[in-house]
């Protein structure tokens, strides 16, 4: 399976842009079953500005750190794995 890991970036809540973190390092892998999606686990710098995130939740990724859209990846939230790491699903490729 094919993987893309990404150092540095930022990450928020959808519909709520002011609970936001930056992300130390973020890795999609392809779902073979699902080759336009991928399984994602992402590591904060830093617990989210408001409230940790929830599984369920959807969150957008920009690997940029920018306010460039062609950098988001939505994502949603699978598992909570501690208050700065999660794996989610999202978009394959990652865009960079």
């Amino acid at each position: 399976m094919p993987s893309v890991t990404n150092k540095g970036g930022h990450i928020s809540q959808n519909g709520n842009a002011q609970n936001y973190a930056g992300v130390d390092q973020a890795i999609a892998t392809q779902i073979p079953t699902a080759p336009t999606t991928a399984t994602w686990v992402v590591t904060l710098t830093n617990v989210p500005t408001q409230a940790n995130f929830l599984a369920g939740q959807a969150l957008t990724y920009n690997s940029k750190g920018t306010n460039n859209q062609n950098a988001d990846n939505n994502l949603v939230i699978v598992q909570v794995n501690g208050p700065t790491k999660y794996t989610c699903t999202g978009n394959w490729p990652m865009n960079i």
